[in-house]
């Protein structure tokens, strides 16, 4: 879970893409609000007994969610603090000698 955050995007005043414009009565500092995201992973593992071999598959962001649009953001549209968009699936094999 991510909460909520403001960014400052008085970069784009004007361009009508910040959700509080300071022309707004009540709004001193453009921003834009970015709502709280929830991602949901899964796991499991299997323990093989076989020199001590795990066998785990994932998945995280199962439900595919995306980050919300950041306008402040550099070289992509999320800020840092979300995840990588798309679902991300995975196999591991971990052993001991």
């Amino acid at each position: 879970y991510i909460h909520g955050i403001e960014e400052d995007c008085s970069a784009f005043i004007g361009f009508g893409v910040c959700s509080g414009d300071p022309g707004t009565p009540g709004v001193t500092v453009a921003g834009n609000k970015l709502g709280a995201v929830t991602y949901h992973d899964v796991q499991v593992s299997y323990d093989t007994g076989w020199y001590d071999t795990r066998i785990t598959f994932g998945i995280n962001n199962v439900f595919d969610k995306n980050p919300p649009v950041a306008y402040s953001a550099f070289a992509n549209s999320f800020l840092p603090q979300y995840r990588l968009p798309g679902m991300f699936p995975y196999l591991r094999v971990q052993t001991s000698f």
